[in-house]
Protein backbone atom coordinates (compact mmCIF):
# COMPACT_ATOMS: atom_id res chain seq x y z
CA UNK A 1 0.00 0.00 0.00
CA UNK A 2 0.96 3.32 -1.01
CA UNK A 3 2.47 5.91 1.73
CA UNK A 4 -0.14 9.04 1.84
CA UNK A 5 1.55 11.81 0.09
CA UNK A 6 0.49 14.90 2.12
CA UNK A 7 1.37 15.95 5.15
CA UNK A 8 1.45 19.11 7.60
CA UNK A 9 3.46 19.59 11.10
CA UNK A 10 2.10 19.64 14.79
CA UNK A 11 5.10 21.35 16.18
CA UNK A 12 7.56 19.50 14.42
CA UNK A 13 5.94 16.33 14.16
CA UNK A 14 3.92 15.25 10.50
CA UNK A 15 0.97 14.48 10.61
CA UNK A 16 -0.50 12.90 7.80
CA UNK A 17 -2.80 15.49 5.93
CA UNK A 18 -6.76 14.49 5.74
CA UNK A 19 -7.23 16.94 2.06
CA UNK A 20 -5.01 18.41 -0.07
CA UNK A 21 -7.28 21.79 0.73
CA UNK A 22 -6.23 21.52 4.62
CA UNK A 23 -2.48 20.70 3.06
CA UNK A 24 -2.54 23.71 1.31
CA UNK A 25 -4.06 25.66 3.59
CA UNK A 26 -1.58 24.40 6.10
CA UNK A 27 1.40 24.85 3.49
CA UNK A 28 0.72 28.47 2.92
CA UNK A 29 -0.44 29.65 6.77
CA UNK A 30 3.23 28.09 8.42
CA UNK A 31 6.68 28.36 8.34
CA UNK A 32 8.60 25.19 6.15
CA UNK A 33 12.00 26.55 7.32
CA UNK A 34 13.83 24.04 9.48
CA UNK A 35 17.22 25.66 9.08
CA UNK A 36 19.20 27.48 7.21
CA UNK A 37 22.96 28.91 7.49
CA UNK A 38 25.49 30.60 4.83
CA UNK A 39 29.37 29.30 4.23
CA UNK A 40 30.81 32.30 2.74
CA UNK A 41 28.44 32.63 -0.44
CA UNK A 42 27.84 28.68 -0.11
CA UNK A 43 23.82 28.30 1.21
CA UNK A 44 22.73 25.29 3.22
CA UNK A 45 18.67 25.06 3.43
CA UNK A 46 16.95 22.65 5.02
CA UNK A 47 12.72 22.75 4.83
CA UNK A 48 9.65 20.81 5.16
CA UNK A 49 8.32 19.55 2.11
CA UNK A 50 4.67 18.56 3.48
CA UNK A 51 4.88 15.84 0.24
CA UNK A 52 6.33 12.38 0.38
CA UNK A 53 9.28 12.33 -1.75
CA UNK A 54 9.70 8.47 -1.52
CA UNK A 55 7.89 7.55 -4.51
CA UNK A 56 8.87 3.25 -3.77
CA UNK A 57 6.27 1.28 -1.57
CA UNK A 58 8.94 0.79 0.94
CA UNK A 59 10.27 2.87 3.36
CA UNK A 60 9.45 6.10 5.32
CA UNK A 61 8.17 9.00 3.48
CA UNK A 62 10.85 11.67 2.89
CA UNK A 63 9.26 14.55 3.95
CA UNK A 64 12.20 17.12 4.94
CA UNK A 65 14.96 18.28 2.47
CA UNK A 66 18.44 19.41 2.98
CA UNK A 67 19.99 21.28 -0.38
CA UNK A 68 23.08 23.46 -1.05
CA UNK A 69 23.49 26.03 -3.23
CA UNK A 70 26.77 26.70 -4.81
CA UNK A 71 27.24 30.03 -6.77
CA UNK A 72 28.57 29.43 -10.40
CA UNK A 73 28.93 25.68 -9.79
CA UNK A 74 25.75 23.79 -9.57
CA UNK A 75 27.69 20.59 -9.94
CA UNK A 76 28.49 20.78 -5.99
CA UNK A 77 25.01 21.51 -5.31
CA UNK A 78 23.37 18.60 -2.71
CA UNK A 79 19.76 17.31 -1.74
CA UNK A 80 19.46 15.02 1.19
CA UNK A 81 15.82 14.01 2.10
CA UNK A 82 14.42 12.68 5.82
CA UNK A 83 11.51 11.22 7.56
CA UNK A 84 11.63 13.30 10.53
CA UNK A 85 12.73 17.16 11.97
CA UNK A 86 14.97 15.30 13.81
CA UNK A 87 17.04 14.00 10.93
CA UNK A 88 16.28 17.38 8.74
CA UNK A 89 18.14 19.39 11.84
CA UNK A 90 21.16 16.32 12.16
CA UNK A 91 21.02 15.77 8.43
CA UNK A 92 21.44 19.88 8.15
CA UNK A 93 24.38 20.19 10.34
CA UNK A 94 26.07 17.21 8.56
CA UNK A 95 25.83 19.09 5.51
CA UNK A 96 27.23 22.66 6.23
CA UNK A 97 30.17 20.34 8.27
CA UNK A 98 31.10 18.75 5.22
CA UNK A 99 30.98 22.42 3.51
CA UNK A 100 33.22 23.87 5.78
CA UNK A 101 35.67 21.31 5.46
CA UNK A 102 35.78 21.29 1.97
CA UNK A 103 36.48 24.65 2.35
CA UNK A 104 39.23 24.30 4.14
CA UNK A 105 40.71 21.77 2.75
CA UNK A 106 40.74 23.78 -0.59
CA UNK A 107 42.39 26.65 1.19
CA UNK A 108 45.28 24.63 2.27
CA UNK A 109 45.64 23.02 -0.85
CA UNK A 110 45.66 26.18 -2.39
CA UNK A 111 47.97 27.88 0.31
CA UNK A 112 50.11 24.99 -0.30
CA UNK A 113 50.40 25.71 -3.94
CA UNK A 114 51.21 29.56 -3.41
CA UNK A 115 53.73 28.13 -1.36
CA UNK A 116 55.11 25.87 -3.68
CA UNK A 117 55.35 28.98 -6.39
CA UNK A 118 57.29 31.09 -4.29
CA UNK A 119 60.03 28.72 -3.42
CA UNK A 120 60.23 27.92 -7.14
CA UNK A 121 60.40 31.98 -7.78
CA UNK A 122 62.68 32.40 -4.83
Amino acid sequence: MRTPLFYILDGKIAKQCNSVLEWGQWMEENSIRVARDYIDEIEVSTVFLGLNHNWSDQGDPLLFETMSFWPNDSSKSERWRYFTWEEAEAGHREMVDEIKKMIVNANDRADKSIQKLFKQNS
